[in-house]
């Protein structure tokens, strides 16, 4: 599968786990899907009306494996992309969220409302879309900042 065909359908895995996780937990007024390429992956309308960036991920873990490492990494153009947007998005009250659906539940930050990050330069990591191992500049959002649902045997959630 060329690197394309791995990110369209990751992007399409995503807005379905996303879509399944709203039907459940009812986050999100509306949810629309951003263009390609953007900077986040989708735009919502959250209960109370603010506009919500959102950025997804779909992560191998399990919740306890990642309370256990203490962080889930996010790349540091995310956060320059969320922080490009909250130039003007904080005065209009926008959300930005960091949404990762992982084997047994989801895991979100609001990024609005991170107490601190930890960085990992040059961390070596598998990319799957480009087929190869890489190393990058990544921040790490701490699990103690988290919003954590687990995924019951009923296929609802339940925040932790």
């Amino acid at each position: 599968m060329n690197s394309n065909n791995y990110f369209d359908a990751q992007e399409s895995r995503c807005k379905k786990l996303l879509e399944e996780f709203n039907n459940d937990q009812h986050w999100f007024k509306g949810i629309t899907a951003t263009t390609r390429l953007s900077e986040t992956d989708f735009k919502c309308t959250d209960k109370k009306d603010r506009l919500t960036h959102v950025e997804t991920k779909q992560r191998k873990g399990t919740i306890q494996q990642f309370k256990d490492y203490g962080d889930v990494l996010i790349e540091t153009g995310k956060i320059a992309a969320f922080a490009k947007i909250m130039e003007s998005g904080w005065t209009y009250n926008e959300q930005t969220l960091y949404i990762n659906f992982v084997d047994d539940g989801v895991i979100i930050f609001n990024i609005n409302n991170i107490s601190s990050m930890n960085f990992y330069p040059n961390h070596k990591q598998r990319n799957y879309g480009k087929g190869f191992t890489e190393h990058e500049h990544r921040f790490g959002l701490k699990m103690q900042d988290a919003i954590i649902y687990k995924k019951q045997e009923d296929n609802t959630f339940k925040r932790e």
